[in-house]
């Protein structure tokens, strides 16, 4: 994130902290290094606008990833040592930038279908339908995130052709489902939306 800012009439004590969340503030939120509540950042008087440019890496160097569906939050907390009338922070440009990026272990490329296989609804909700080859006795179905991370797991009927999949409370965003049934394993991508 790139922003310019300053406070007006006031050096007193004037700092500022970043943090963000992926689930706006509900169930996550984490500190950025360099600007931390217990560690501010301090800023400067500028009584002739925002003149201090700041770039904050949001999670240091090695960035951070909002999947498809995601919301990122940043909330900025500033703090004045003076109590008198007429202090306050400047806020000028602010910019969010970011890279696409395409994982080719793990990002959807394709919605064709293997043969025999089919997946519905996509986008899904809380659940998935997969018409899939007669199941046997070891079939599995696993649903992975796009950082190549296990989430659900669950045990397929035999003999069946259709299954209903189950999906945990998890954030929006694109999935990997796994059919698995003996050395055979069939990975087909989709999308989890409110």
């Amino acid at each position: 994130m790139i922003l310019n800012t300053a406070f007006y009439a006031s050096s007193s004590n004037t700092k500022l902290a970043v943090v963000y969340s992926l689930s706006g503030f509900a169930s996550d939120s984490s500190e950025v290094t360099g600007y931390t509540f217990a560690s501010p950042k301090v800023l400067i008087q500028d009584n002739n606008g925002p003149s201090v440019n700041l770039r904050i890496p949001l999670n240091g160097s090695a960035g951070m990833q909002v999947l498809n569906g995601q919301t990122l939050t940043v909330r900025l907390y500033y703090s004045c040592g003076s109590t008198s009338a007429g202090r306050y922070a400047m806020l000028k440009d602010v910019i969010t930038k970011g890279q696409s990026i395409q994982d080719g272990a793990t990002s959807i490329r394709t919605t064709v279908m293997p043969l025999g296989f089919g997946l519905f609804p996509n986008p899904a909700r809380d659940h998935l339908w997969l018409k899939h080859p007669r199941s046997l006795n070891d079939t599995r179905i696993l649903i992975y995130n796009v950082q190549g991370m296990k989430v659900s797991e669950q045990s397929v009927r035999p003999q069946m052709t259709d299954t209903r999949v189950g999906l945990p409370v998890l954030p929006n965003g694109q999935y990997v489902l796994s059919y698995q049934r003996r050395d055979e394993r069939v990975i087909i991508p989709f999308i989890l939306a409110e």
